[in-house]
Protein backbone atom coordinates (compact mmCIF):
# COMPACT_ATOMS: atom_id res chain seq x y z
CA UNK A 1 0.00 0.00 0.00
CA UNK A 2 1.56 3.32 -0.94
CA UNK A 3 1.05 6.92 0.91
CA UNK A 4 -1.48 7.91 -1.22
CA UNK A 5 -3.89 4.00 -0.57
CA UNK A 6 -3.03 5.06 3.41
CA UNK A 7 -4.21 8.99 3.29
CA UNK A 8 -7.04 7.83 0.67
CA UNK A 9 -8.40 5.17 3.39
CA UNK A 10 -8.06 7.29 6.32
CA UNK A 11 -11.37 9.66 5.71
CA UNK A 12 -12.70 9.96 9.71
CA UNK A 13 -11.42 12.99 11.79
CA UNK A 14 -11.50 12.95 15.99
CA UNK A 15 -10.50 15.97 17.69
CA UNK A 16 -9.87 15.86 21.07
CA UNK A 17 -9.09 18.08 23.93
CA UNK A 18 -6.84 17.01 26.96
CA UNK A 19 -5.04 18.37 29.75
CA UNK A 20 -1.63 19.10 29.65
CA UNK A 21 -0.55 16.31 31.78
CA UNK A 22 -2.43 13.60 29.57
CA UNK A 23 -1.26 15.25 26.87
CA UNK A 24 2.84 14.75 27.86
CA UNK A 25 2.15 10.90 28.85
CA UNK A 26 0.26 10.61 25.59
CA UNK A 27 3.20 12.18 23.81
CA UNK A 28 5.95 10.45 25.36
CA UNK A 29 4.30 6.74 25.06
CA UNK A 30 4.00 7.38 21.59
CA UNK A 31 7.34 8.38 21.63
CA UNK A 32 8.40 5.23 23.67
CA UNK A 33 6.76 3.08 20.55
CA UNK A 34 8.53 5.23 17.55
CA UNK A 35 4.61 5.58 16.91
CA UNK A 36 2.98 8.59 15.84
CA UNK A 37 0.61 10.22 18.56
CA UNK A 38 -2.07 9.76 15.81
CA UNK A 39 -1.08 6.17 15.21
CA UNK A 40 -0.69 5.64 19.20
CA UNK A 41 -4.31 6.67 20.30
CA UNK A 42 -6.17 5.39 17.21
CA UNK A 43 -4.02 1.54 18.13
CA UNK A 44 -4.71 2.25 22.17
CA UNK A 45 -8.77 3.35 21.47
CA UNK A 46 -9.19 0.18 18.95
CA UNK A 47 -7.86 -2.07 21.27
CA UNK A 48 -10.09 -0.57 24.39
CA UNK A 49 -12.84 -0.25 22.15
CA UNK A 50 -12.60 -4.50 20.92
CA UNK A 51 -12.38 -5.23 24.42
CA UNK A 52 -15.65 -3.15 25.20
CA UNK A 53 -17.34 -4.78 22.42
CA UNK A 54 -16.10 -8.25 23.27
CA UNK A 55 -17.76 -7.78 27.12
CA UNK A 56 -21.31 -6.78 25.48
CA UNK A 57 -21.18 -9.69 23.48
CA UNK A 58 -19.85 -12.11 26.26
CA UNK A 59 -22.26 -13.63 28.92
CA UNK A 60 -20.87 -14.75 32.00
CA UNK A 61 -22.12 -17.83 34.49
CA UNK A 62 -20.85 -19.75 37.14
CA UNK A 63 -21.17 -23.79 36.30
CA UNK A 64 -24.32 -23.52 38.74
CA UNK A 65 -26.22 -21.28 36.54
CA UNK A 66 -24.94 -22.68 32.94
CA UNK A 67 -26.14 -26.04 34.46
CA UNK A 68 -29.25 -24.80 35.18
CA UNK A 69 -29.66 -22.83 31.95
CA UNK A 70 -28.98 -26.14 29.70
CA UNK A 71 -31.78 -27.96 32.32
CA UNK A 72 -34.58 -25.32 31.16
CA UNK A 73 -33.76 -25.45 27.59
CA UNK A 74 -33.47 -29.25 27.61
CA UNK A 75 -36.96 -29.03 29.67
CA UNK A 76 -39.86 -29.35 26.90
CA UNK A 77 -42.27 -26.06 27.44
CA UNK A 78 -44.58 -23.41 25.91
CA UNK A 79 -44.07 -20.77 23.44
CA UNK A 80 -43.81 -17.44 25.19
CA UNK A 81 -46.10 -15.62 22.68
CA UNK A 82 -44.90 -11.84 23.94
CA UNK A 83 -41.28 -12.82 24.35
CA UNK A 84 -41.64 -14.05 20.46
CA UNK A 85 -42.82 -10.77 19.48
CA UNK A 86 -40.02 -9.07 20.63
CA UNK A 87 -37.18 -11.28 19.26
CA UNK A 88 -39.11 -10.68 15.97
CA UNK A 89 -39.53 -6.94 16.39
CA UNK A 90 -35.86 -6.88 17.11
CA UNK A 91 -35.02 -8.80 13.92
CA UNK A 92 -33.67 -11.98 15.90
CA UNK A 93 -36.73 -14.36 14.88
CA UNK A 94 -38.55 -15.30 11.97
CA UNK A 95 -41.75 -16.13 12.84
CA UNK A 96 -42.45 -19.08 10.19
CA UNK A 97 -39.26 -20.66 11.08
CA UNK A 98 -40.06 -21.97 14.56
CA UNK A 99 -42.90 -24.40 13.64
CA UNK A 100 -41.64 -26.66 16.67
CA UNK A 101 -39.16 -24.43 18.55
CA UNK A 102 -40.64 -24.16 21.69
CA UNK A 103 -39.27 -21.43 25.01
CA UNK A 104 -39.62 -23.23 27.62
CA UNK A 105 -40.25 -21.47 31.40
CA UNK A 106 -40.15 -22.78 35.28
Amino acid sequence: MDGQDAVARRSERINLRVEPEADDLLRAAARTQHKSLSAFMVEAALERAQQVMDAERRIVLMAEEFDRIVEELERPGRVLTALVDVAERAGGIDRSAQVGSRISTP
